[in-house]
């Protein structure tokens, strides 16, 4: 029984290594990597590691973020934002790290503006790397834009050569998709089709602030957007059709005749009553 026990006991430890052996591996590995991002990142970044807490902080930095992405992402990220990243994930907290971390990856130093910003920093927590990328792509335009029409926007702001960006910046402020009555849809088209979109809702901002005008474009953007391609009548044209188109006119057919037939028998039959009164 002795000898069980003691051979039991040997198969159990040689188990035990065998499963943490790997474990240990890989932390060797990780370790070493981390080192190695130290030393290039001091190397290129020495004053700016000092004053953020110095090689130990960095290294903190570096070890959390191996273990929880890799080492290679945190190598392109730190040698290429330097020791900064650190101080821009742990501002962000848990909740917003991973997106701010692949918004650093994908951007690098073009992210540092966004991430170090409290309020561009609270859009991409909410909204997430996308609305990072929009605030990116436009800087001092898209924020106020997301800000204001939320998640909508950022597929719309993605779209758009800066030009067109602060087109739609200016309706948003003023105030011109809201009057529309339906800024999602408007939002969505400009997402779909990019500049022109924008340069038609900016063009026709009188036919859209209503509401038949705005349904219709937003159901079939294409048809308008083709339209004012060819020639300005065109989009009247194409307006009025899907106006009329939509109209009840079973309805309106029975008012008419109504109405024609009281401009006719009205006076007739009232004639006759008097006339029937009278006697």
């Amino acid at each position: 029984m002795h000898y069980k026990r003691t051979i039991l006991a040997c198969v159990a430890a040689i188990a035990l290594v065998g499963a943490i052996q790997p474990a240990l591996a890989q932390e060797a590995i990780v370790a070493e990597g981390v080192e190695d991002i130290v030393s290039t990142v001091v190397r290129s970044f020495g004053t700016e590691v000092a004053e953020d807490g110095g090689t130990a902080a960095l290294r903190a930095s570096m070890s959390e973020c191996a273990e929880r992405y890799g080492v290679a992402a945190t190598k392109q990220v730190f040698e290429t934002v330097g020791p900064e990243a650190g101080v821009l994930l742990r501002q962000v907290g848990p909740a917003g790290e991973d997106m701010a971390f692949a918004l650093l990856r994908q951007n690098g130093e073009q992210a540092v503006r966004v991430l170090a910003d409290s309020t561009s920093r609270e859009l991409v927590e909410k909204y997430g790397v996308e609305a990072g990328d929009a605030m990116i792509a436009h800087p001092g335009v898209a924020e106020d834009v997301i800000a204001r029409e939320g998640a909508p926007a950022i597929q719309a702001m993605n779209k758009l050569d800066n030009p067109d960006a602060i087109r739609l910046a200016r309706l948003s402020k003023e105030g011109l998709l809201d009057q529309a009555g339906d800024s999602k849809g408007l939002l969505g088209v400009v997402g779909k089709y990019g500049n022109r979109a924008v340069e038609y809702i900016g063009q026709h901002k009188a036919a859209l602030i209503t509401a038949a005008g705005c349904a219709a474009f937003v159901a079939h953007p294409k048809v308008f957007l083709d339209a004012a391609g060819k020639v300005a009548g065109g989009v009247v044209r194409e307006v009025a059709r899907l106006i009329i188109s939509r109209l009840p006119w079973k309805m309106i057919t029975a008012i008419v005749l109504t109405g024609i037939g009281l401009w006719w028998f009205g006076p007739r039959l009232v004639a006759r009553l008097w006339r029937a009164r009278a006697k």
